[in-house]
């Protein structure tokens, strides 16, 4: 039977080095044989290793974001329309107009309602239609 370690700062600075390489939170438990609850329990209880994984998650980001831009700026329209969409959304945002129609390209449920309604109204006041309101 597999047993799980504990996360001790000898595997803390691994786990650190694992992550600073691109490897995953995941992946880095696993390797390390510990679950990923002892590292969450972990970053709760030292500070420190909680803030050097946000540093080190921070730096990943930032390379990808900088390759995002270098893919915009190479001439990637995706990477060109991804930025600009979320960079100036006031300016820049996808624009989608959908219809909506009920089964088989037929009414909405709330309008077959309303004909039940009207319908029902009709007959209760003596076969003619309600006035509106």
């Amino acid at each position: 039977m597999f047993t799980r370690r504990k996360l001790t700062e000898e595997r803390a600075e691994t786990f650190l080095h694992l992550l600073e390489n691109g490897n995953t939170i995941t992946s880095i438990c696993a390797a390390l044989g510990i679950d990923t609850s002892t590292y969450r329990h972990y970053r709760l209880t030292h500070p420190e290793f909680a803030q050097q994984v946000d540093d080190i998650k921070k730096a990943r980001e930032l390379l990808v974001e900088d390759a995002l831009y270098a893919a915009a700026m190479s001439g990637n329209v995706k990477a060109q329309i991804f930025w600009l969409c979320n960079r100036a959304p006031e300016r820049w945002r996808s624009a989608r107009v959908e219809e909506i129609t009920g089964a088989g390209g037929g009414p909405l449920v709330q309008e077959v309602i309303q004909r039940v309604i009207v319908k029902r109204s009709t007959e209760s006041s003596g076969g003619t239609e309600p006035s509106p309101a």
